[in-house]
């Protein structure tokens, strides 16, 4: 693994490393069916336990059972755990070194404004065997982006927000929110239109676009996973109303990670 040296007593020891997304939607608790998130992939000694936390405004999500990662990261992929509130979140990097968990940043009232208000909310992991050298992390959160500021009769998009920044390990998802004014349009269709990403459960014989169904309050979550370092872009299109317009093309990053070497200011964001 990328970042491997050698301690004083001959063994051998993993740099820490860490990388988190940005610009997720807040989460509104009180609110709509959308939970999103920034996602953390931590990358360390095999075995080792992590101290996680985040200042005021963040929320850890992580396993119910921080000793076993066998299900990470797929049970997070619903942007639902176990919370650990600010922290600290204590889990155990599985036999690749690596573990998984979500920063959410909450909000009270749920509205889909336009995007304002950017936070950035402060973290880190550190192994707990060297609790004095954490790595820092800045994700950030803001506000849905209005998808009808024209109020325009014909737009029944309402909203969306998507993340950035995930790692191209083919598991890490940059994640896409998304409201329609109404669950009667049936599905939001989404399409990846550069890049390589695909579309987490879409069909082996088109995995980069796929028919999302509407939960009843009209969102969805949209899922995207990369294994090649680059932009990706794609758009969104209700298929079943009539003279809405596309939204996109939107464009996220996935990047390379663990790096080679530990990152020199033992940063999270590596973008």
């Amino acid at each position: 693994m990328g970042g491997a040296k050698r301690d004083t007593a001959g063994h051998d020891t993993v740099s820490l490393q860490a990388i988190v997304t940005t610009q997720a939607a807040y989460y509104y608790a009180d609110g709509i069916s959308l939970k999103p998130c920034n996602w953390v992939k931590v990358h360390g000694a095999p075995g080792h336990t992590m101290i996680c936390n985040v200042t005021v405004g963040g929320e850890i999500i992580g396993s119910s059972d921080p000793n076993d990662g066998s299900q990470l990261p797929g049970i997070l992929m619903a942007g639902e755990g176990t919370s650990y509130g600010t922290g600290p979140y204590r889990p155990m990097l599985n036999a690749d070194g690596f573990t998984w968990f979500l920063i959410r940043g909450t909000r009270s009232k749920s509205t889909l404004a336009s995007a304002s208000n950017l936070l950035l909310i402060s973290g880190s992991v550190a192994d707990q065997d060297d609790p004095d050298h954490p790595v820092s992390l800045s994700p950030s959160f803001q506000d849905y982006w209005d998808a009808n500021p024209q109020n325009d009769p014909n737009q029944h998009f309402v909203g969306y927000a998507y993340t950035s920044g995930a790692p191209s390990d083919g598991v890490t998802p940059c994640c896409v929110q998304v409201k329609a004014d109404s669950s009667d349009w049936g599905v939001v269709r989404v399409a990846v239109t550069s890049g390589h990403a695909t579309i987490v459960d879409a069909s082996s014989e088109h995995p980069q676009w796929r028919d999302v169904k509407l939960q009843s309050d009209g969102c969805a979550t949209i899922l995207l996973v990369g294994k090649t370092e680059e932009s990706v872009q794609f758009t969104m299109t209700l298929p079943n109303a009539p003279g809405t317009y596309q939204l996109g093309p939107f464009a996220v990053r996935f990047q390379a990670f663990p790096t080679s070497t530990a990152p020199a200011q033992r940063d999270g964001n590596l973008a």
